[in-house]
């Protein structure tokens, strides 16, 4: 994803370009309810945004905009779980914690390295924008690969709530926006609070962690980045929003994270990550820290936010 400087990388997205284009609709059975509207960024659609994103192929018009940014050509990947009947998943047996120390090292240093020379100089006037990051974990090897990183968040003064057409326009307006992080508070959302939904879904919790999604897709249907991400627990998320199938599903074990905790990314984005799979002996570790460990349980598994990052490996020889 660091190399999505060079066009080849940047994910395909629908185009509204020759008639003989076919736009193919993976996901019928969702929808994202933020086109523009009283309830949206209304103005968000200026000439220049709508320029910037025309020069770099994206699509035009209310439903091409949709599809291409919301609903991009990419097959989903679910990667295998562990179960009690299933503690090693065929096809991905475990690496010693020893080999997934090694190959964090190496993405790392890929990310490092990308940060100086060429690639830096480009990537400095690349703008990556990471909500709900109070941590930095995320936006860390973005930030190593040279990208002009703001990062937005409660804790550190950035209240996503407020966001409007306006102010990021003026914040940003300016900005050759090339990727958008997300991690919404999951707190409302993960499976290990379930006990609590009916509570959180009458005092209105619920629907305040609804609104901060689509704060988040408003904002990202207001810039429409090549590249964007947004996180979550399963399922709860994407029911109670209307997402299309997300791209990726997997647990921070697949990156060397020794525990299990399934996640679902949603956006546009290269989802064929490389993997440092360890055994999950901490097990769901999660479901085990008290209602209070907010922080911890929002912390992002360092080996994803690196694996994300990583450029794709070259191709086996046929």
């Amino acid at each position: 994803m660091y190399l999505a400087s060079d066009a080849a990388d940047v994910p395909a997205l629908a185009s509204s370009g020759s008639s003989s284009a076919t736009t193919v609709e993976l996901f019928p059975e969702g929808e994202v309810n933020i086109l523009a509207g009283e309830d949206c960024f209304a103005d968000a659609l200026n000439a220049v945004v709508r320029s910037t994103a025309e020069q770099r192929g994206q699509a035009r018009g209310d439903a091409m905009r949709q599809q291409g940014t919301f609903r991009p050509r990419i097959k989903p990947i679910s990667l295998p779980r562990t179960s009690p009947k299933c503690r090693t998943p065929k096809g991905m047996p475990f690496i010693s914690t020893a080999t997934a120390g090694a190959l964090l090292a190496s993405w790392k240093a890929e990310a490092a390295r990308q940060g100086r020379g060429e690639i830096g100089g480009r990537n400095a006037h690349r703008t990556v924008i990471s909500l709900f990051d109070a941590s930095g974990v995320l936006a860390q090897p973005w930030v190593d690969a040279g990208y002009s990183v703001v990062t937005y968040d409660l804790q550190t003064g950035g209240d996503i709530s407020l966001f409007d057409a306006e102010n990021l326009l003026e914040q940003h307006g300016n900005d050759d926006v090339w990727a958008i992080l997300a991690q919404p508070p999951c707190t409302d959302f993960a499976s290990s609070g379930a006990q609590w939904w009916r509570v959180k879904d009458a005092d209105g919790r619920t629907a305040a962690s609804n609104e901060l999604v689509r704060q988040t897709l408003r904002t990202i249907e207001l810039f429409r980045p090549p590249v964007w991400v947004m996180e979550n627990p399963v399922r709860r998320i994407r029911k109670q929003n209307k997402l299309p199938a997300p791209l990726l599903k997997f647990d921070p074990w697949h990156f060397g994270d020794n525990y299990t905790k399934r996640t679902e990314l949603y956006g546009n984005f290269r989802n064929e990550l490389p993997i440092a799979p360890v055994e999950p002996i901490e097990g769901s570790k999660m479901h085990r820290l008290s209602s209070s460990a907010k922080f911890e349980r929002s912390l992002t598994p360092e080996g994803f936010a690196y694996a994300l990052g990583e450029p794709p490996p070259p191709p086996q020889p046929g």
